[in-house]
């Protein structure tokens, strides 16, 4: 099967050279449903192979039928025809058919059919087209309220890519993160693309590379540590309660998401009275 333009199939139609078996067997080539009705009275002049398979595969094509007789099992045409739509010939539309629960991309010219007046409508099928791109919206609106809700967690969360030659690829930070180390969203993603670690303390981030790599990336992994961050507005380094999720995916990956809380006041008090209660 060939692939066969609306363009061309109007050129062919027009072109007083092409016989009317050859026009036909290019119109059965095409992907796409035609269907060619009389201007002046709605009779359907022709269908391909396409639209007979598609749109009526048990109903077979009668010369002279009304197009609405066909396709509709109707007496009357129809209230909002698509092919009689003045508005739409020379255009591209799309169209939902309740009925066969399909999505289509219709193109409609006019033309001249065996001496008739008559229109072309050139129907393709994007019902796939459409429930991807359906669900590439539906995901990117989960994607964007997911967002919405990191960014507002009390908590600063990264998520990480783990790649097999032990990188972590950041994937996601909450500006709540970036707010916790004392700088901008887009300081800290340029900072942490370079060095996932580069906010911790030296002596944490040589624990945390040893316990985040070389572990067993089929199976869910848990870990809670204090680690000291640096904080650039306050020039010294704060104590946070970090909670690490490994989790490996389907395709073979493996992410890791880690939440922060600030617990710096509250740990440092902790030390105090540890402090005082030896003295």
């Amino acid at each position: 099967m060939g692939f066969v333009t609306f363009e061309k199939i109007c050129e062919s139609i027009n072109h007083s050279s092409k016989t009317k078996n050859k026009r036909e067997k290019l119109f059965d080539e095409s992907t796409s449903a035609i269907t060619i009705i009389s201007a002046k009275d709605n009779e359907l002049l022709y269908i391909n192979e396409k639209a007979q398979r598609t749109l009526m595969p048990n109903l077979p094509f009668k010369k002279g039928i009304k197009c609405y007789e066909y396709f509709h099992n109707a007496s009357f045409p129809c209230a909002e025809c698509n092919m009689m739509d003045k508005n739409k010939i020379g255009k591209t539309s799309e169209v939902y058919y309740e009925k066969r629960k399909m999505h289509a991309k219709v193109q409609i010219a006019e033309t001249t059919w065996e001496g008739k007046d008559a229109l072309i409508e050139y129907l393709t099928d994007i019902t796939q087209e459409k429930k991807l791109e359906i669900e590439k919206n539906r995901v990117l609106n989960l994607n964007n309220r997911l967002n919405m809700i990191i960014d507002n967690l009390p908590e600063g969360i990264t998520v990480y890519e783990y790649t097999e030659d032990d990188k972590l690829i950041p994937i996601r930070i909450s500006k709540s993160y970036s707010k916790m180390m004392g700088k901008t969203y887009e300081e800290s993603l340029e900072q942490i693309k370079e060095n996932a670690f580069f906010d911790m303390h030296p002596d944490d981030s040589k624990l945390m590379k040893r316990a985040l790599f070389k572990i067993d990336k089929s199976k869910d992994y848990v870990l809670n540590k204090v680690i000291r961050y640096y904080n650039s507005k306050l020039n010294r380094y704060k104590y946070i309660q970090v909670h690490c999720l490994g989790i490996p995916n389907y395709d073979g990956e493996f992410n890791f998401l880690i939440s922060h809380i600030d617990i710096d006041e509250k740990y440092r008090n902790e030390i105090e009275l540890k402090r005082a209660q030896k003295i």
